[in-house]
């Protein structure tokens, strides 16, 4: 697995997904790596049950720019984690606060609703979230997508995306083998995690 410095991000590729940048390393075991993105108050109960642990981890407030111009808080905070604890925190986080059942399928639905307006962006990244699903060259991505959709055991609103201009919301869908991340107004599949 390769990291990228800037980005503070793991690669499968010798290319940052996010950046472009290449010629990266491989990640060390304590690299801080981008874990998620989730609202303040989320993120302070993870940093406690992560604490537990003894699992280090690095909170940073991220937001619209608009809201730091009116002294306001940024709505949501990014946490970052060494790398050789991802594993555990993924299993703390996971133990935390499962969303409520009807939440679940409401935003099963909408997803499902908006299936045709799924979509990637870039090359890198499309063929490495495909990777990641293990899919060949010819398998209908959209169609996989909707079957582990289907097969959810928990969909939630992780809080607003800091950089999207619409106002869109990270949908995390949480299936036996992966978590999925949508965006709940574009509609742009842009993560995949292995569990």
């Amino acid at each position: 697995m390769y990291y990228c410095e800037s980005c503070k991000i793991l690669c499968p590729e010798n290319c940052c997904e996010n950046c472009g940048k290449k010629a990266l390393r491989t990640v060390n075991n304590d690299d801080f790596c981008f874990f998620i993105e989730c609202p303040e108050d989320q993120a302070k109960m993870l940093k406690e049950a992560l604490q537990e642990e003894n699992i280090p981890c690095a909170l940073i407030p991220n937001g619209r720019g608009v809201r730091s111009a009116l002294g306001l808080n940024l709505e949501n905070m990014r946490v970052f984690l060494p790398y050789a604890h991802l594993e555990k925190g993924e299993e703390i986080f996971n133990g935390i606060d499962p969303p409520p059942l009807d939440e679940t399928e409401e935003l099963r639905a909408l997803l499902l609703e908006n299936k045709s307006l799924w979509h990637t962006t870039g090359f890198f990244k499309s063929r490495s979230l495909r990777k990641k699903l293990g899919l060949a060259k010819d398998d209908d991505l959209n169609a996989t997508l909707e079957a582990l959709i289907k097969s959810a055991t928990g969909i939630r609103d992780e809080g607003l995306i800091s950089s999207s201009t619409v106002g869109g919301h990270y949908l995390i869908a949480k299936t036996e083998k992966y978590n999925l991340t949508f965006d709940s107004v574009s509609f742009e599949f842009f993560h995949v995690k292995k569990k």
